[in-house]
């Protein structure tokens, strides 16, 4: 049985965010140094394939065409290392470990110049930021952080903080790109 799919999110965030369609991404990931040694052919429906959930983990030279596109790891835009195994859910009681990872997001995010705000009731953590649109909530629901009810991220341990909340300044625009984008 396979797991539903879920949207990358991260992934097509960091792409309305840089104002690319989809045939624009793809020629932009054509153009890497990495798709040229590789011989890559991005195409649209590959993003859209990668945008929808369809494929969680791209093929290596992939990743690093996408790594030398965007300035960002495989895993902070939103896809999934299957040598991480499936996650398992938290021990223990599942509210006060989500109020625990949210709580430990938090201090990431806060570090990172968010403001946040923990609702430990349901739980859930509100940030913003001030170079970014509006508050948004997140959610830890099973194993994930959710962004608008959506999965984006797997939690601890599966998924280390900083990871999270790399994924968070992509989505939300924040994320600097590196200049030196060539590993």
């Amino acid at each position: 049985m396979t797991p539903p799919r879920t949207p990358n999110l991260v992934l097509r965030g960091w792409r309305e965010t840089h104002g690319l369609t989809r045939p624009q991404m793809a020629d932009a990931l054509n153009d890497t140094p990495a798709a040229h040694d590789a011989q890559l052919i991005c195409h649209p429906k590959l993003i859209a394939k990668w945008e929808t959930g369809e494929i969680r983990w791209p093929r290596a030279p992939y990743r690093r065409a996408l790594h030398q596109l965007t300035g960002h790891p495989a895993t902070a835009l939103g896809f999934t290392d299957p040598t991480t195994g499936p996650p398992s859910p938290p021990p223990g009681d599942t509210h006060l470990n989500a109020i625990d990872d949210l709580t430990a997001l938090a201090g990431h995010l806060h570090a990172r110049g968010y403001t946040v705000n923990v609702a430990a009731s349901l739980p859930r953590l509100i940030i913003a930021h001030p170079q970014a649109s509006g508050p948004q909530p997140i959610t830890a629901t099973g194993p994930h952080f959710c962004w608008a009810g959506i999965p984006f991220s797997q939690r601890p341990p599966t998924t280390p903080l900083a990871t999270t909340a790399d994924a968070i300044g992509v989505l939300t625009g924040l994320a600097s790109t590196p200049q030196d984008t060539t590993s």
